[in-house]
């Protein structure tokens, strides 16, 4: 787990917490051994491990855990209504059968549609009504709802976070460019607070720059001497709105949970 990692869990976590919900971490094991990755990593349920160990150390532990591939006759059965097929071993040139989707800025990005189908197959059997992902896979937003509807199951309330990169560094923090992981940080003396305070603060500014990233300044969470941010709070909402966009759509998420759970109820009564 890296800094971007934690990022997209907090919220997610938050809003389970602050509405009652559960925290659910569903494992795309699908992703694990359909490209090979098990031959290039460590055996599945240590990673799975030591990323709920991170997660519970910073404060965050899943209320559950859910191994996609648990859900195989559920996908069988949605790609049967869907017409798609589940594609065979991936590599490079693995996407398949595909769904070209074009960007707000007109470019165009591909989504196999099997595996969003999985992604949303999952989700509705995990019960998730909601959640945050980074705002590089934007344009699924839609395939995702589209499935949603094709299958007849209710949509869920999505929000999409700008991602976070190092001051002066091109790309997204990854895994694949060597990003620092959290028990790197742990192991150099931050805390869990430190982490989660940078994080806001460098999105507060960042949004207050108008930029469309979350960007940590160098030697802020880095490995080594311990260097974070304090997140200087706004109470008012016109001023946390304006500096602070995402922040707003966690009271319409809640909101959504618990139109969700009424209509729940409703149902089976």
């Amino acid at each position: 787990m890296h800094v971007g990692h934690a990022w997209v869990a907090w919220h997610n976590y938050r809003i389970a917490a602050g509405s009652g919900g559960r925290f659910v971490v569903v494992v795309d094991d699908i992703m694990y051994y359909l490209p090979d990755l098990a031959q290039q990593s460590w055996p599945l349920t240590t990673a799975v491990g030591r990323y709920v160990e991170d997660l519970t150390w910073l404060g965050m532990p899943p209320d559950e855990v859910v191994y996609s591939t648990r859900n195989a006759e559920a996908h069988a059965e949605a790609a049967q209504v869907l017409g798609i097929q589940r594609p065979g071993k991936l590599s490079r040139e693995w996407w398949g059968t595909v769904v070209p989707l074009v960007t707000r800025t007109g470019a165009s990005d591909q989504y196999n549609a099997w595996l969003v189908m999985v992604r949303v197959v999952d989700d509705y059997i995990a019960g998730v009504d909601g959640f945050f992902r980074g705002a590089d896979i934007l344009p699924e937003m839609f395939l995702y709802d589209d499935t949603c509807r094709r299958l007849g199951y209710r949509t869920c309330g999505q929000e999409y976070l700008p991602v976070i990169r190092r001051e002066g560094a091109a790309k997204k923090e990854s895994k694949s460019t060597g990003a620092t992981s959290v028990r790197a940080l742990r192991e150099s003396g931050y805390t869990p607070e430190q982490i989660i305070s940078t994080l806001r603060e460098c999105a507060r500014r960042s949004a207050l720059a108008g930029l469309a990233h979350v960007v940590v300044p160098a030697g802020v969470l880095e490995a080594g001497e311990v260097k974070a941010l304090q997140y200087e709070y706004y109470s008012s909402p016109t001023v946390l709105r304006e500096s602070h966009p995402g922040e707003p759509f966690c009271e319409g998420l809640i909101g959504h949970h618990r139109r969700m759970k009424q209509r729940e109820r409703r149902r089976h009564a």
